[in-house]
């Protein structure tokens, strides 16, 4: 079994513009000691940060996912018909998701985009809940306009497995924490 846990990380980056989530503190997944983004290195953002306005509703929203707790699944509205044929098919456009912390189909999303938006690409997985373990299953990168391919990925994707208890004692400590002042210190 893994052990997960959080890892404090430096958020400054460099843009040719000022950018909102530059400076964010945030917090990193970690699996047995090592960072997510390393063991899954497309995206590298987590939504453990404490600097954006919507900031507690989606860390909140995407540890009670992590978690398994029910919660309804997000429906993404379409930004534009992709063609004049597929509007007379009446096929659905593009989705338009610019944040959330999970996909149509129930993935719940792990690490994003830096902007925070869906549609750029975010590495999700499905989470397992039994007895004694949680399980993320088949984690790779998904975005919001087509469906999740497990044969389409860029790298192999990942299975994990998690003691219950541990993983449930840290999305709680996370939840239960005071974000207010930056991410806490666990």
């Amino acid at each position: 079994m893994h052990l997960l846990g959080v890892q404090p990380v430096n958020t400054e980056r460099r843009y040719e513009r000022p950018q909102p989530w530059a400076k964010d503190p945030r917090l990193d997944w970690t699996v047995d000691g090592d960072l997510l983004q390393t063991l899954h290195p497309v995206w590298g953002s987590t939504l453990l940060d404490a600097g954006r306005a919507d900031a507690d509703a989606l860390r909140v929203g995407n540890l009670r996912r992590l978690r398994g707790d029910e919660m309804p699944l997000p429906v993404f509205v379409p930004r534009f018909d992709r063609s004049r044929i597929h509007r007379l098919l009446r096929l659905r456009g593009t989705p338009y998701a610019f944040t959330g912390s999970a996909f149509e189909d129930g993935r719940v999303v792990l690490l994003s985009c830096e902007c925070g938006d869906l549609d750029c690409g975010a590495v999700s997985t499905r989470v397992e809940v039994t007895a004694g373990t949680v399980e993320w299953q088949d984690v790779g990168l998904q975005v919001t306009y087509e469906p999740f391919h497990q044969t389409a990925q860029p790298i192999e994707l990942l299975r994990l497995t998690f003691d219950r208890a541990q993983y449930e004692e840290l999305i709680n400590r996370l939840l239960a924490a005071d974000w207010s002042d930056g991410p806490p210190r666990l």
